[in-house]
């Protein structure tokens, strides 16, 4: 049972337990650590809130339970070896107890003008100047001052001797500094800690972290702002200031301002940490398992694979990437196999890059994912002299199936000479040879496409279209190879130029036509779409053998732009290019025009995807 006092001092407003000791201390004649032991407890127990050790000084002093909770809570509970509870939040221990002391001489120099007690005596050490995120006396626009450094806890927390040893410089203002406004950032901490208010985005975040990343932030962004003048702990209450005014808006804003750095590190070598400097260190290792820190985590990381091409299975920020998001030239060509410069022509011709980019080559980024159709079409790409092989064209066959749009190459740009897709000339091949039966007759009243071509004037398109909707017959000769072995029926062929040119307006564009117009790649799957109703088709009997042909006029093809559109009518209208619209399309998840699951291509209802330009 502690001993009772001759004198009683009521606690103070935010005072700590080793604060309030030396108060008693003082008003009762002796040192603080002597008044401990003759109540039975040590400072050092007391330091370390030692439960019998804060109930006896509660009890000398006169506190009530709310008092005693209040007191421990401003003083910083241990919570193991390197953690404490302070204000009911979970800090490190090293951002609440440090070597050297601070405090505010103001508030200093009114407690001792409030009261008879010796000056020193009198003196209030509260709890907010322990934190090292704290840089301001709010209540006097006064910046905290370095009182005192002792690296032994119990010479430290002896604050009867060390507020006696420099009484006489508080008392006389030689502490004294300019003062300054507090800042938002200052007054939204000082009211966190005072009643856990906070009607900012932070207010379900844990302080610790908070607070850190607000000076981690700010510290990136006003790098390089700082000058030799300017103190270093001015340069902290400055980041943090800085840090704070985006942070507290969300994650918007954190991304945008994460973005801006980045886009300062624009070096072709330039890499995650050169933008984002010590942010990027002590999230990525200092505070890698600090959970509270990982909302901040993930919105860095969010930003790094947003723009550097980051390979799945590397480790990020502590977590193990599943699969990259995004590809560079340089990772790409590395991929499939073929040289930067040719790689990057390949990707300008398809699109997928912006010519007008400047940026070094191991930032110029598209979506892997979105993309990986197309790179590996670029890796099979062939010349024309191996994609004629295939064909078993001649050269003045290839060039008929060229001008006549059959074919096309995968890129326009003629210096690359592998240009020329195999998989769709597979695909083609294979999609007239569903179509013929074997020829087992002398060839009489049969003649291959090109001779069908040359002899009718009916483009190649328009034949294999016919093809493919049955209207005229075609058998596969074993006496050639490739696209030269299908042969079709004379007559037919006749009677389809005789009923083309009875049927067809000048305005009538033709499925494969309609299909390079609008920049698709499957006339069978648009064929579907229009089979299936969406849009509207113009289907007139041929005059001679009553098979419907389909053609779209000047009416269908309105009806189409009025309710659909596509990557390429988007690019024309819009004036963006190929990577930048898909990119759109992705952000905001429009989906394909899909009912029921169809699959018709790249199509999309012109209502979700207009707006797409703001």
């Amino acid at each position: 049972m502690p001993k009772l006092l001759a004198r009683r001092v009521d606690i103070a407003r935010r005072e700590t337990a080793p604060s309030y000791l030396a108060h008693l201390a003082v008003v009762n004649g002796v040192s603080g650590s002597d008044l401990a032991v003759d109540m039975g407890f040590s400072l050092k127990r007391l330091i370390n809130l030692d439960e019998a050790a804060v109930r006896a000084l509660s009890e000398i002093g006169g506190l009530d339970d709310f008092a005693r909770e209040d007191m421990v809570s401003w003083t910083g509970h241990p919570q193991g070896d390197v953690r404490s509870l302070f204000r009911n939040e979970v800090f490190v221990s090293r951002a609440i107890r440090s070597p050297t002391v601070r405090g505010c001489p103001i508030c200093l120099k009114e407690d001792a003008a409030a009261t008879e007690v010796a000056n020193a005596g009198a003196m209030v050490m509260q709890g907010h100047w322990q934190l090292r995120d704290v840089y301001i006396c709010v209540r006097h626009g006064h910046p905290l001052v370095d009182l005192w450094t002792f690296n032994v806890p119990t010479e430290r927390f002896e604050y009867s001797a060390r507020l006696r040893e420099i009484s006489k410089s508080i008392l006389n203002g030689d502490l004294d500094q300019r003062r300054c406004d507090p800042s938002p950032y200052d007054l939204w901490l000082d009211a966190r800690l005072g009643d856990g208010c906070d009607d900012t985005w932070l207010k379900d975040c844990s302080l610790y972290a908070a607070v850190t990343f607000c000076g981690l932030l700010g510290c990136e962004i006003a790098r390089h702002l700082y000058n030799d003048s300017m103190s270093a702990e001015n340069q902290k209450s400055s980041c943090a200031g800085l840090g704070f005014e985006i942070v507290k808006c969300g994650p918007s804003k954190i991304s945008a301002a994460l973005h801006d750095l980045a886009g300062r590190a624009d070096g072709a070598t330039d890499k995650p940490n050169k933008a984002f400097g010590e942010m990027y260190k002590q999230l990525g290792r200092g505070y890698l398992n600090e959970p509270g820190f990982e909302p901040f985590r993930h919105l860095l990381r969010e930003c790094i694979l947003e723009v550097w091409p980051v390979a799945g299975g590397e480790v990020l920020l502590g977590t193990v990437l599943p699969s990259r998001r995004l590809h560079s030239v340089a990772t790409a060509a590395s991929e499939i196999g073929i040289g930067i410069d040719t790689m990057t022509r390949l990707l300008t011709a398809a699109q997928v890059l912006s010519a007008s980019d400047a940026r070094p080559l191991s930032r110029r980024v598209f979506d892997a994912d979105h993309h990986a159709e197309d790179l590996i079409e670029m890796s099979r790409l062939v010349g024309s002299p191996k994609l004629r092989a295939i064909l078993g064209a001649t050269v003045s066959q290839f060039n008929a199936l060229v001008d006549d749009g059959v074919i096309a190459p995968y890129v326009s740009d003629d210096t690359i000479q592998a240009r020329w897709s195999p998989s769709r000339i597979e695909s083609l091949l294979k999609e007239i040879s569903l179509k013929a039966a074997k020829h087992l007759g002398s060839g009489m009243g049969w003649e291959n496409l090109f001779q069908a071509r040359l002899r009718s004037g009916i483009a190649l398109n328009d034949l294999i279209d016919a093809i493919r909707a049955n209207e005229i017959d075609v058998v596969r000769t074993d006496r050639e190879q490739g696209i030269g072995s299908f042969l079709v029926r004379l007559d037919q062929v006749d009677r389809m130029g005789i009923g083309s040119q009875q049927m067809r307006f000048e305005t009538d564009l033709s499925l494969t036509e309609m299909v390079l117009a609008i920049g698709l790649r499957s006339t069978i799957k648009f064929r579907s779409f229009l089979d299936a109703g969406h849009s509207p088709a113009t289907r007139r009997r041929h005059p001679t053998n009553g098979k419907e042909q389909l053609y779209l006029s000047a009416a269908d093809v309105a009806a189409f732009h009025d309710r659909f559109m596509t990557i390429a009518t988007i690019v024309e209208r819009l004036g963006l290019d190929r990577s930048e619209v898909r990119k759109r399309i992705r952000a905001r998840g429009i989906a394909r025009f899909a009912p029921d699951g169809a699959e018709y291509g790249k199509i999309y209802l012109r209502r979700d995807v207009q707006f797409l330009g703001h």
